[in-house]
């Protein structure tokens, strides 16, 4: 049997799939990355749990408006029945003998069937409305959770791009400073150059080496964050496809209208909070109404065990109609209402404020937008000075004017734009994303 359980086990594990059990990807554009983030991110799938327990939640307050049956049986069985006797020569009794007759059966068995339709219930209603507006609240909750996994996402793999090309950058500066050293090592050897150039080169080396482990460090830390997002192993490594200079800045409009904040799926959501705390005003009143139902009711009686001989069968059937209302609850239903009240008005000025918030937010964003751009251009024009100081400093040398310190100092200049003008295209994809996540739906468009 222990066998057979195992075997059992084995094939159930390799039948059922795990959407946490897969082959981890090895190359990552950033659509993919999203796309996996939606099916394996477990803060996202408790948010996507969220609205079946919701549609549960719906389910029950339906069932408190649509017919209730139940069925109930009692076996009773009497150790002593109660035995009335009436004495011989009587008026009631003529006859020489005494006659004993059982007022209660020995045994008694009886099946009930009740049926309750509600005609009128307020309170059931009015929780069935606040069940659907509950819902549509957890399915908004979703698409916010699933709009932050992808900015969260966009950002970490952004942060992985700008880190890689920041290692490359350092690596390449590393390579320069160990050639460099070399190349005045040589010349101070035969007498061609100062000890300050050779001093200045070994600087060089020692500045070039500790941002390069930094670099290095950053890199993996980045990945990390990438990889607990997705889901993916610590231990795998994977490739991004995109690059960090892929999209072209531009200048977003600085023109914030009402309606800009009214498609926010924030605004949405804090708009149906406010619903929500309306209708639970509605279903703590709702405690105060009568309620009216039809009731009917089946009961079949078997006395005396079950055979004609001995026992005798019993049919009874009831139907009505059954009101009910409650003239004092000791104050309860008073103080449900006046705190639903009052989380309608919290829930009210948390919608105005968050309408205020979101479009200060909005504004702060394509203002770091457009900043963005412009430290874009602006870095853009010193790397390109960078480049060409550089490109003179070796035209110098080789023409014999130039010294090694010359072309150092323009290896470290070029070294900085480079960094500078990566940090600043890293800054606009970040604010980008964070101004599409005022502004877009992500669950739509992915």
């Amino acid at each position: 049997m222990g066998c057979i359980f195992l075997l059992c086990t084995l094939f159930i594990l390799q039948v059922v799939p795990d959407r946490f059990e897969d082959d981890p990807p090895k190359k990552l554009s950033i659509v993919q990355a999203i796309e996996r983030a939606r099916v394996k991110n477990p803060n996202y799938l408790s948010a996507e749990a969220s609205v079946e327990a919701a549609h549960a939640d719906l389910k029950g307050a339906l069932g408190m408006l649509l017919p209730n049956v139940r069925v109930q049986s009692n076996y009773t069985h009497f150790i002593n029945p109660q035995v009335f006797t009436i004495e011989p020569r009587t008026f009631i009794n003529p006859t020489k003998e005494t006659i004993r007759f059982t007022l209660l059966p020995n045994n008694a068995l009886d099946a009930t069937g009740v049926l309750t339709q509600p005609i009128f219930d307020n309170l059931a209603f009015s929780g069935y409305k606040s069940s659907k507006i509950n819902l549509e609240l957890a399915k908004l909750k979703t698409i916010k959770s699933f709009n932050m996994l992808a900015l969260q996402v966009k950002q970490s793999y952004y942060q992985v791009l700008l880190t890689k090309f920041l290692l490359e950058v350092n690596i390449v500066t590393l390579d320069y400073a160990n050639q460099n050293l070399d190349v005045v090592e040589q010349k101070y050897k035969n007498g061609e150059t100062s000890e300050y150039d050779l001093l200045r080169a070994r600087v060089q080396k020692s500045n070039a080496y500790p941002p390069f482990l930094q670099a290095k460090n950053n890199l993996i830390k980045a990945k990390n964050t990438l990889r607990e997002l997705l889901n993916i192993p610590f231990e795998h490594d994977f490739v991004l496809t995109d690059t960090l200079f892929e999209k072209v800045p531009q200048r977003l409009d600085t023109l914030v209208t009402s309606q800009d904040v009214y498609s926010s799926t924030d605004y949405m959501v804090q708009e149906l909070n406010e619903v929500g705390a309306s209708q639970q005003i509605k279903v703590n009143e709702a405690e105060y109404w009568p309620v009216l139902s039809f009731n009917g009711t089946y009961q079949r009686s078997f006395l005396n065990g079950l055979n004609p001989a001995t026992g005798y069968l019993d049919y009874n059937a009831f139907v009505g109609v059954r009101l009910t209302y409650t003239l004092f609850g000791g104050g309860a239903r008073k103080a449900k209402v006046e705190k639903a009240k009052a989380m309608f008005s919290m829930a009210r000025l948390s919608k105005e404020n968050s309408f205020l918030d979101l479009k200060k937010k909005l504004i702060d964003s394509i203002l770091e937008v457009n900043r963005s751009v412009s430290e874009i251009e602006a870095q853009e024009g010193a790397l390109n000075q960078a480049r060409r100081a550089l490109e003179i400093a070796f035209e110098r040398y080789d023409l014999g004017v130039g010294t090694q310190l010359e072309i150092i100092s323009g290896q470290e200049s070029l070294r900085a734009a480079m960094a500078n003008y990566a940090n600043a295209y890293y800054e606009y994809l970040i604010n980008m994303s964070q101004y599409d996540y005022l502004t877009k739906d992500y669950e739509a468009e992915y």
